[in-house]
């Protein structure tokens, strides 16, 4: 079962419309493949680009048929290939690829001039992030120096364990942000994540045994400690709680017939903000709120 996971997840990975480094003609010829073939059966176009929807289409239905395909014909041909080293290849690839356009600033660059002029209500949430990234030397230096450290762990037999594992959690995390931002690589990383996965089913008891010999070093946990654990963890449930539940209005008004003053912010954090005919802010602590009524601190 094994073997034809792994052979499923290489074919896939080659033959699904992912934008993958060094293959930039392949890739193009792929999408004018799945155009083709989707105008055979509607007369609507159709796009395979990253996360829309005939990418996911796609991204479903290929593995599924390819998986079959291994059950009707003779696979055992096949499984005299060792299409984990293909796996543990590909996975190095990007993330070599991904890691030196980190430490280059080529993925996350320094955010243009007009950007940084820009509002931020006017970005979306995964152009945000994505600028944001860009002008932080430390983090594209720290997450790309990650990335290609695993991608090495990848490529020798005797590191490859301890980089299926960390793959694991680099892969996961890459997901989790493109899941949180609404970045459009989200079927990209989550494959990725996926081949880590399988190459990890061979290792799933060696693992589970060190942790199960960690645990058991570990003394077990007195009543005093779970209620300290199970009151803390309620204190900060509550507290979170009471901040989602607060009152406090978030509005923006517009200043008409003033010399001054252009726009007033009313924030969640509790303050009132005065915008002059500079752009330049000032800020006033609320001391009350009663329906439209507000009570600041006011001083100079």
């Amino acid at each position: 079962m094994r073997k034809r996971l792994q052979f499923t997840w290489v074919i896939s990975f080659l033959l699904l419309p992912f934008d993958l480094p060094y293959f930039k003609g392949f890739h193009e010829f792929k999408l004018k493949f799945y155009a083709s073939l989707a105008s055979n059966f509607t007369e609507n176009s159709i796009g395979f680009f990253s996360d829309n929807y005939g990418f996911w289409l796609a991204f479903f239905i290929l593995p599924i048929v390819i998986f079959v395909l291994t059950f009707l014909f003779n696979f055992k041909e096949v499984k005299s290939i060792d299409f984990g080293k293909g796996i543990h290849f590909l996975l190095a690839l990007v993330l070599f690829k991904y890691g030196m356009d980190k430490l280059f600033m080529q993925q996350f660059m320094r955010p243009e001039i007009n950007l940084l002029t820009m509002p931020l209500n006017q970005f979306d949430k995964g152009f945000l992030f994505w600028t944001t990234m860009g002008t932080s030397r430390l983090f594209n230096l720290v997450s790309g120096s990650i990335e290609i450290l695993v991608g090495i762990l990848f490529i020798f037999n005797r590191t490859q364990r301890l980089g299926q594992l960390l793959g694991l959690f680099v892969f996961g995390f890459i997901f989790f942000i493109n899941l949180s931002f609404n970045i459009g690589v989200k079927g990209f990383s989550f494959f990725l994540w996926l081949g880590c996965l399988i190459q990890c089913f061979k290792n799933f008891k060696l693992y589970w045994v060190i942790l199960s010999s960690c645990l058991k070093e570990k003394k077990r946990l007195t009543a005093l400690k779970a209620f300290t654990c199970l009151a803390i963890l309620t204190m900060l449930y509550f507290e979170g709680k009471t901040r989602d539940d607060a009152t406090v209005v978030e509005r923006q008004f517009k200043v008409q017939n003033s010399e001054n003053w252009t726009k007033i912010y009313q924030t969640k954090q509790g303050y009132l903000i005065f915008e002059d005919t500079r752009g330049e802010k000032e800020s006033f602590p609320i001391l009350d709120q009663n329906n439209d009524l507000l009570l600041i601190k006011f001083t100079r």
